[in-house]
C-alpha cells in the first residue's frame, strides 16, 4: 500500500494572538466564546485560556475541536482542513502525536501513528487470516472495514478483533472517535440530521461535556448524562431560605456588605457588588440612582452548562409561601413592605439570567 503525504499543522499558540473580549458566556472559568483576529473559540476556558474542550473555527475555513491545555491542542481531536482534509487523533503540544486517522479529499483513509506532528508507521490494512467474513483490510490487529447488517459499517483500529477507534456509518448518523463494543464511547464527533456533537460519549449515549452545532451553525455547549441534557438543580429549600434573606436585607445592610463600587463614589449612578453572595456560586449587585427605585440583582448564567433557565427560576419563585403573585405583571412576585422579586433577560444580553428585587422607596 502506498504512503499518503499528508498535511502538517502549524500550531500558534493562542495567547499570541489579539483577541477581543468574550463575546458570549464565561471565558475566565466556565464555557463561552472568543472572537480572535483570525478564529472564533467556542468552548470551555480556564483561568482565561481555553482548557479542556473547545471548538476552534478559522477564518480560512480549517477548524479544530477538542481538547486544550496551555492554548494549544492536547489530548483527542480532530483537524477539518478546508480543502476536504481530516485528522482524527491525538495531539501533543499543538500537533499529531500518537495514533489518528488521516482521510483525504476523496474519503480514502490511513490510519497511523504520529510524533511530534510527522506521520510514522502505517497501521497495516493488509488482509488478515483471520478476519471475520464481512471485513476488508485487517480486522484483527490492525485497520479495517465491517459492514453491518443495517447498511452500514465500521472502520477502524481493531485489536484483538475489537475496534477501538475509527468511524461508524449508519442510517441514522455518522460518527468518528473512541468505541467500545461498537458503540461510540469516549471522545468522538456524530453528525445526524439535526446537526453535529462534538464531545464524551458512553455505551452510544452522549455523556459528558459536549459541544453542540445545529443547522444553523450556532454553537453551545452542555452536560450529558446518558443522552439527556444535565441541568444544574437549584435546591428549592435554600433557595427560599437566602431569597428570604436578601429580601429583608435594609438599604443600611446593603452598603455594609459593599465589597466593590464599579461607578465612582461620587457618581450618581451606583453599582456595588456585595460580599453576600447567592446560594455559594451567584454573584449579588446592588444597583442605586436618583429618582429610580433600589434594586438587588442576582446574576445566574443564561449559557453553557452550568446555565439557569427562566422556566427553573419562575418555578421556585412559585414555591415561595412569603410571595404573593402579582395580579398586573407576569411572573412577578411581592413582599412585603413593597418589595417586589422577577427574574428578567437584560436587553442586548443573552449570557445571564437575573433575579431584581425592587425596593418601593426612591432616592432623592
Amino acid at each position: 500500500m502506498k504512503k499518503y503525504i499528508l498535511f502538517c499543522l502549524l500550531i500558534i499558540p493562542l495567547n499570541f494572538i489579539i483577541s477581543q473580549d468574550c463575546s458570549l458566556g464565561d471565558c475566565e472559568n466556565g464555557y463561552g466564546i472568543k472572537k480572535y483576529a483570525d478564529a472564533t473559540y467556542s468552548g470551555f476556558w480556564k483561568n482565561g485560556s481555553p482548557d479542556g474542550l473547545g471548538f476552534m473555527k478559522y477564518q480560512t475555513g480549517n477548524a479544530y475541536v477538542g481538547e486544550f491545555k496551555g492554548n494549544l491542542f492536547e489530548g483527542d481531536g480532530a483537524y477539518f482542513m478546508a480543502n476536504g482534509e481530516k485528522y482524527f487523533g491525538e495531539f501533543k503540544e499543538g500537533k499529531q502525536d500518537g495514533v489518528g486517522v488521516f482521510q483525504n479529499t476523496k474519503a480514502e483513509t490511513w490510519a497511523y501513528h504520529w510524533a511530534a506532528g510527522e506521520p510514522g508507521e502505517v497501521i497495516s490494512v493488509d488482509k488478515n487470516p483471520n478476519n471475520p467474513p464481512n471485513c476488508t483490510g485487517d480486522c484483527v490487529n490492525g485497520y479495517g472495514k465491517i459492514d453491518l447488517k443495517n447498511g452500514g459499517y465500521i472502520q477502524a483500529i481493531f485489536k484483538d478483533k475489537i475496534a477501538t477507534y475509527g468511524q461508524i456509518r449508519t442510517a441514522t448518523f455518522e460518527y468518528m472517535g473512541y468505541i467500545n463494543k461498537k458503540k461510540p464511547t469516549g471522545f468522538g464527533i456524530m453528525a445526524t440530521a439535526e446537526g453535529r456533537y462534538f464531545g464524551y460519549f458512553k455505551e452510544g449515549e452522549k455523556h459528558g461535556k459536549g459541544i453542540s452545532v445545529n443547522l444553523k451553525e450556532e454553537v453551545s455547549g452542555d452536560l450529558w448524562n446518558m443522552g439527556e441534557i444535565v441541568r444544574v438543580n437549584l435546591d428549592v429549600t435554600e433557595f427560599k431560605k437566602q431569597l428570604k434573606q436578601l429580601l429583608d436585607l435594609s438599604i443600611e445592610d446593603i452598603k455594609a456588605n459593599e465589597i466593590d463600587r464599579t461607578i465612582p463614589k461620587d457618581s450618581v449612578d451606583n453599582h456595588l457588588t456585595l460580599k453576600k453572595t447567592f446560594l455559594t456560586n451567584y454573584r449579588v449587585t446592588y444597583k442605586q440612582q436618583p429618582y429610580v427605585k433600589d434594586k438587588i440583582f442576582v446574576k445566574f448564567p443564561n449559557y453553557g452548562p452550568n446555565k439557569i433557565t427562566e422556566e427553573q427560576v419562575i418555578k421556585l419563585l412559585g414555591q415561595c409561601e412569603f410571595l404573593t403573585k402579582d395580579e398586573e405583571f407576569d411572573n412577578e412576585y411581592n413582599y412585603k413592605d413593597g418589595k417586589k422579586v422577577r427574574p428578567m433577560l437584560p436587553f442586548l444580553v443573552n449570557n445571564y439570567l437575573l433575579l431584581r428585587i425592587e425596593y418601593p422607596h426612591k432616592k432623592n
